[in-house]
C-alpha cells in the first residue's frame, strides 16, 4: 500500500486540530482523575477518623451516663438515706453502705472512689477511709469548694438532676450529685471520683491506622493523654485557634509532609479528641497514580497521532473533490472566477458557511414570525393527546421557551354563550373572532398573576387555557379565579361566557385527560345554564351509574298534539318536560340529549308518515340531531324544538289542505264499496296512507261528522232500499249492510230515522 501524504492547508489544519484536541482532552481527563483520586483518599481517611472520634466521644458520654445511673441507684438505697438523715441505726447503715459502695468500685473500672457528704453528720463517708468528719478532710478539693460556696452558687442554677462536673485533679475527674434529687433544700452530696487515664486507655485501644496518633485535650489545649509518647504538654496556639468554636472538623498542615488533623469536642465535659494522621503513604500512592496517568496520556497521544490521519483524510476527501471542481471552473458547481482565485481553502469554506448562516438567519426569522402559531399547534396537540413521545414534547417546549414544569397543571375551557347565534346572526365571524382574541388577552393577563405559566389558544369551538400553578391551589381557589375572570369579561366586553374546569394533573402526558374533563364540565352547561363556571368534580355521579329517565307518556302526548297541530299545547308540554328534567339533578347530559333525540325522532316520523321529508320542512338539508347537540342550555333546546314543531305544523297544514278533498273522496268511495264488511279506522288509514288519528280528525273537519257516524249513516241508507224492495228479514238485512247482529242495526236505524226498521217497512207498504 503506497502512503500518500497530502500537503493541502485544509488537510493539515484538520489533522493538527484532531491531534491537539485529543491530546488536550486526555491531559484534562488525567488531571481530573489525579485530583479526584487525591480528594477521594483524603475524604475516606477524614471520614474514618471523624467516625472513630465520634465513637470515642459516644463511649465517653455513655460512661458518664452509667455513673449518673449508679449515683441515682445509690441515692435510692435505704442505707444512704439513713446516713444522710442521721438515723439511730447509723452504724448498721454505714456497714451496708460500705458493702454497696465497695461492690460498685470493684465492678466499675472507671470509678476510683465514692464519697457521701452529709450536712446533718458534718462528715464524709468513703470506700477507702470510711466515716470522717469534714474537719479532718478539709484538704479535699471538693470539700474546699463546698466550704467556699462555689458549689452552692452553681447548684442554684440547675435542676439538680444532672451530675455536676467539678473539675479534674491528678488524672481524676470529680462529679457531684445533690441529695435528695428533688427539692430545693439539700441534705448532702454524693461524689464520684473517676480515673480519667484509665478511661482514656480503654478508649485509645481503637486503632485508626499505623500513621495516626490520638490525643485527649483540655479546653485550654493541655494534653491529657495520647496513644503514643509525646514530648509536648500542650497543643500549638495555631491549632487551638482553628479548633476554637467548632464542634468537629478537620484541616491539613504541611506542604511536603502533609498531615491530616481531625478533631471533635465532647459535649458533657468540653474535652477535645484529636486524630493526627501522617499522609506519607497516601502521597506515595498519589505519586504512583500521577506517574501512571502521565504514561497513559503519552501512549494515548501517540495513538491520537496515528488515528487522526485516516479520520482527517476521510473528512477531507469530499472537500478535496469540491475544491477540484472549483479549480476546473466546473459550471455545475456554480463557482465564480473570483472564488477560484482564493489562496486559502478555509477562506472559501468560510464564505460558504457565511451564506449558510444568512439563510439560517432568514429561516430563524420566519420561525420567530410564526412562533405563536407553532406554539398553539404544540399546545393543541398536547390537549388532544396527539403527542406520544415525552422527549419530543420536552424538546419542542424548550425550543418555544414554554416552561411547563409538569406539576400542578389544570385546563380551563371558555366558550361564548349563545355561540351559534353569534356565529350565524348577531355577529359576523370576523367580529366574533375579535371578541375571542380579546378574551384570550384578558385570560393571559388575569391568570398570569396567580400562575407560573398560562397559555391560551383557540380550539375548534372554544378557548382553552393551560395553566401551570406557582403553588398548590385548592379547587375552590381555581373556581373563584374563573368566576372573577368571567365577571371581568362581562364588564369589559358585555359578553356572557361559561367556563369548564378539569382536574389538576401532575404529568404533562396527562394534560389531555384534564382537557377532556374541562370539556365534559362545560358540556353540563346544558343543565345548569349559561354564564356559569363548572368544575368536573361538581358533576354528580360522573363516574358512577347515573339516573336514567324517559317521559314515555309525554312522548305519546307530544305525538298526538303535533299530529293535531296544537302548537299552544305543545309549548306547555315542553315547558313541563323542561321543569321536570331540572328537578332531576342526577340526570346526565347524554340522558337529556337522548330524551330530545327521541322526541325529534317522533316528529320526523310524523312528517314521513304524511309523505314529507325534513328537507321540505326546513327548506334545506340539515342534520337536526347535530344541531340539537350544539344547543348550550336546556332552555335553548326547548326553544329550538318548538321552532322545529312550528315548521312541521305549517308544513303539514299547507300540504294537507291541498290533499284533503282527494283523501275524503277516496275514503267515501272505500266506504261505499265496503260498507257491508267490518270496516275499521286502521283499514281506512291504511287505504289512504295516513295515520289513523289524522284521518279521523281530517274527515270530521271536512264532513262535519265522524267516520263512525258516516259509515253507520251509509249503511242505514242502503238498508232502507232493501227494506222497501224485498221481503228479507230484519236479521238478514242487518248482515247485508255490515252489522254483526240485528240489535245493533235496529239501534242505529232508530237513531238516524227515529223509528225501527219494522216500522219503516210498514209505513212504506201503506
Amino acid at each position: 500500500m503506497r502512503f500518500k501524504f497530502p500537503f493541502g492547508k485544509t488537510f493539515v489544519k484538520l489533522y493538527v486540530s484532531f491531534v491537539l484536541i485529543i491530546i488536550a482532552l486526555m491531559t484534562l481527563l488525567g488531571y481530573i482523575s489525579y485530583n479526584l483520586s487525591g480528594k477521594s483518599i483524603e475524604h475516606e481517611i477524614t471520614k474514618h477518623n471523624i467516625q472513630v472520634l465520634r465513637q470515642i466521644n459516644k463511649t465517653y458520654e455513655q460512661t458518664f451516663k452509667n455513673v449518673e445511673n449508679t449515683a441515682i441507684n445509690l441515692l435510692k438505697n435505704q442505707s444512704t438515706l439513713n446516713f444522710i438523715n442521721e438515723s439511730s441505726d447509723i452504724f448498721y447503715s454505714l456497714y451496708k453502705l460500705s458493702e454497696e459502695m465497695s461492690w460498685i468500685v470493684y465492678n466499675e473500672d472507671v470509678i476510683k472512689d465514692i464519697y457521701i457528704y452529709s450536712f446533718n453528720n458534718r462528715g464524709v463517708f468513703s470506700v477507702k477511709n470510711g466515716f470522717e468528719t469534714d474537719k479532718k478532710v478539709i484538704d479535699y478539693h471538693w470539700i474546699q469548694k463546698l466550704h467556699a460556696g462555689e458549689i452552692g452558687k452553681k447548684l442554684t442554677r440547675t435542676n439538680f438532676k444532672e451530675p455536676i462536673f467539678l473539675g479534674s485533679r491528678g488524672g481524676n475527674m470529680v462529679y457531684l450529685q445533690k441529695i435528695p434529687l428533688i427539692g430545693k433544700k439539700s441534705k448532702g452530696y454524693i461524689i464520684f471520683v473517676l480515673d480519667e487515664k484509665k478511661l482514656w486507655e480503654s478508649l485509645s485501644e481503637i486503632v485508626l491506622n499505623g500513621q495516626t496518633q490520638l490525643y485527649m485535650l483540655y479546653e485550654n489545649g493541655s494534653i491529657i493523654s495520647s496513644n503514643q509518647p509525646v514530648t509536648e504538654h500542650r497543643m500549638p496556639a495555631h491549632f487551638m485557634q482553628k479548633v476554637a468554636g467548632s464542634k468537629e472538623g478537620y484541616f491539613f498542615e504541611g506542604e511536603k509532609n502533609k498531615t491530616l488533623i481531625s478533631f471533635i469536642r465532647s459535649s458533657p465535659n468540653g474535652r477535645i479528641y484529636v486524630a493526627v494522621t501522617d499522609l506519607k503513604e497516601e502521597l506515595k500512592i498519589l505519586n504512583n497514580i500521577r506517574n501512571s496517568t502521565i504514561i497513559i496520556i503519552a501512549m494515548m497521544s501517540i495513538a491520537a497521532i496515528i488515528i487522526s490521519y485516516p479520520v482527517s483524510r476521510k473528512i477531507y476527501n469530499p472537500i478535496e473533490k469540491f475544491l477540484t471542481k472549483v479549480n476546473k471552473a466546473d459550471p455545475d458547481a456554480g463557482i465564480s472566477v473570483g472564488q477560484k482565485k482564493m489562496l486559502d481553502e478555509f477562506k472559501y469554506l468560510t464564505t460558504l458557511f457565511d451564506d449558510v448562516t444568512v439563510s439560517e438567519e432568514k429561516l430563524k426569522g420566519f420561525y420567530n414570525k410564526n412562533k405563536t402559531l407553532i406554539k398553539e399547534k404544540i399546545i393543541n396537540d398536547l390537549l388532544r393527546n396527539r403527542i406520544d413521545s415525552r422527549a419530543y414534547l420536552m424538546e419542542r417546549l424548550h425550543e418555544l421557551e414554554i416552561s411547563l414544569t409538569g406539576r400542578d397543571i389544570f385546563v380551563m375551557v371558555m366558550d361564548l354563550d349563545h355561540n351559534e347565534e353569534l356565529g350565524n346572526g348577531m355577529l359576523g365571524m370576523e367580529e366574533r373572532q375579535g371578541y375571542l382574541n380579546r378574551i384570550r388577552q384578558m385570560a393571559e393577563e388575569v391568570l398570569a398573576d396567580k400562575m407560573d405559566l398560562v397559555t391560551v389558544i383557540d380550539t375548534d369551538q372554544n378557548i382553552a387555557a393551560l395553566c401551570n400553578m406557582k403553588e398548590n391551589m385548592h379547587k375552590s381557589n381555581i373556581v373563584a379565579l374563573a368566576r372573577q375572570f368571567k365577571q371581568q369579561v362581562f364588564e369589559n366586553l358585555n359578553m356572557s361566557i361559561s367556563i369548564g374546569i378539569g382536574n389538576i394533573c401532575h404529568d404533562l402526558m396527562d394534560v389531555s385527560t384534564a382537557y377532556l374533563g374541562a370539556l365534559r364540565a362545560l358540556k353540563y352547561r346544558l343543565l345548569v345554564g349559561n354564564n356559569t363556571v363548572i368544575h368536573v368534580q361538581d358533576i354528580r355521579k360522573l363516574d358512577t351509574e347515573v339516573l336514567y329517565y324517559y317521559p314515555v307518556k309525554k312522548e305519546k302526548i307530544f305525538i298526538n298534539l303535533l299530529e293535531s297541530r296544537e302548537y299552544g299545547q305543545l309549548e306547555k308540554l315542553l315547558e313541563e318536560l323542561v321543569l321536570e328534567i331540572k328537578k332531576k339533578p342526577d340526570l346526565s347530559v347524554e340522558c337529556v340529549l337522548q330524551i330530545f333525540n327521541r322526541i325529534l325522532s317522533s316528529a320526523v316520523n310524523i312528517v314521513l308518515e304524511n309523505g314529507g321529508t325534513m328537507q321540505e320542512v326546513l327548506g334545506s338539508k340539515t342534520n337536526i340531531y347535530t344541531k340539537l347537540a350544539k344547543n348550550e342550555t336546556i332552555d335553548d333546546i326547548k326553544a329550538w324544538v318548538l321552532n322545529i314543531c312550528k315548521k312541521i305544523i305549517e308544513y303539514l297544514h299547507n300540504k294537507h289542505n291541498g290533499q284533503k278533498n282527494k283523501y275524503i273522496e277516496i275514503i267515501k268511495v272505500y266506504i261505499q264499496n265496503n260498507y257491508s264488511k267490518d270496516i275499521t279506522l286502521d283499514m281506512i288509514a291504511a287505504r289512504v296512507g295516513l295515520s289513523r288519528t289524522y284521518v279521523s280528525k281530517m274527515f270530521k273537519e271536512c264532513e262535519g261528522v265522524t267516520l263512525v257516524k258516516y259509515i253507520n249513516r251509509t249503511r242505514i241508507e242502503q238498508s232502507k232500499a232493501i227494506l222497501t224492495g224485498s221481503n228479507l228479514s230484519i236479521r238478514e238485512i242487518s248482515e247485508r249492510v255490515g252489522y254483526n247482529n240485528e240489535h245493533g242495526f235496529i239501534r242505529y236505524f232508530k237513531i238516524f230515522e227515529g223509528i225501527t226498521p219494522g216500522q219503516y217497512r210498514g209505513c212504506s207498504q201503506k
